[in-house]
């Protein structure tokens, strides 16, 4: 089987399960003659046959099931939405993209990609906080440059260079502290920047303590999407109020 069989072979499988998921729980597992027509092949093999030769794989017959009928649309639009499904990873890093976009030839941010930026591949404290450590990268203050801010803070806004340092002790502000007041001056204030202190925690953990592996019933994944979702709505608004400066 070569690898576009595979893919529609799996294919198949991921719509067979769903598809003896629905039919099982609307038989309420009953063994009826009235339904679908059972068949002495595995459900792998049956949709392995379909994937390579589809008119010779025969058919599921439905011979009258109102509860089928009710609840099969149900499947397939459940399908669909997850076929669907908007990457919030993308989002987030088409919104740093944005923000360098809106101020070329300069940029914001250092670096806009990192492959190893994905949803927990656990239901994990550990995984999730992994995750955070990866998504730092790209929005923590490392990755932000300091002679972009400083400049954005000078030109378009008349900052003094004494405004870019503590005022007691004299030493220069810290990438954050920068986006800080720009976010002031953009009249956005905190905007990114209180989005970036619990990413931050989340980023210390990760690097600095021992996590344990025990799956929990939370669903960090959803939970990490929404932080990036977040975080992209954050950059996308920066983004427009940044292009709207004069040049």
């Amino acid at each position: 089987m070569d690898d576009y069989q595979f893919k529609r072979a799996r294919e198949y499988c991921s719509f067979g399960f769903r598809f003896a998921e629905t039919y099982h729980r609307c038989t309420n597992h009953s063994s009826s003659t009235n339904g679908l027509t059972w068949r002495s092949t595995s459900l792998l093999l049956v949709a392995g046959r379909c994937a390579t030769k589809p008119r010779s794989a025969g058919l599921l017959y439905y011979k009258g099931f109102p509860t089928f009928v009710k609840h099969f649309p149900t499947v397939v639009e459940s399908r669909k939405r997850f076929v669907d499904f908007e990457d919030p990873i993308t989002r987030l890093l088409d919104g740093v993209k944005g923000i360098n976009k809106s101020l070329e030839p300069g940029s914001l941010f250092a670096i806009a990609e990192n492959i190893h930026l994905r949803l927990p591949v656990e239901q994990t404290y550990k995984s999730y906080c992994d995750a955070a450590s990866e998504l730092y990268k790209i929005v923590g203050p490392d990755n932000l440059s300091q002679s972009t801010l400083k400049n954005l803070l000078i030109e378009d806004f008349g900052a003094e260079h004494d405004d870019l340092k503590h005022a007691e002790s004299g030493r220069p502000l810290s990438s954050l502290q920068l986006l800080a007041l720009l976010e002031e001056k953009l009249k956005a204030a905190g905007r990114l920047t209180k989005l970036l202190r619990p990413l931050s925690q989340l980023r210390v953990a990760a690097d600095h303590k021992v996590l344990g592996v025990e799956t929990e019933m939370r669903s960090y994944s959803r939970d990490f999407a929404e932080m990036c979702n977040q975080l992209a709505e954050s950059l996308e608004e920066l983004a427009k109020l940044l292009a709207a400066l004069p040049r």
